[in-house]
């Protein structure tokens, strides 16, 4: 027995919304779990990100009570300095 046109449509459409159902679960799991357990750290933070390209970026990261600006490019990281904590500006400040 031959399966219309619209019921194939409708099927598919069905198992399109599952699979992006399932993206959408799984997703939520991997930034749960910081994409395999890669989990938060108490001494290490990225404040912020700004990408300059698409190889580069600079990256002001906290590491205990130091603030470093690093940068990153392809197959490369390199501390570009240390930047002074009363420059950075609280969340407060922000409002955050």
């Amino acid at each position: 027995m031959p399966v219309s046109f619209w019921a194939a449509y409708v099927v598919k459409l069905a198992v399109l919304g599952a699979v992006l159902a399932a993206l959408y679960v799984v997703g939520g799991k991997l930034r749960r779990w910081r994409f395999l357990g890669a989990g938060t750290s108490r001494l290490l933070r990225v404040v912020e990100t700004r990408v300059l390209s698409s190889h580069a970026a600079i990256h002001v990261v906290q590491v205990g009570p130091r603030y470093l600006l690093i940068g990153t490019a392809t197959g490369a990281i390199s501390t570009l300095g240390e930047v002074d904590s009363f420059e950075i500006p609280r969340q407060d400040d922000l409002g955050v």
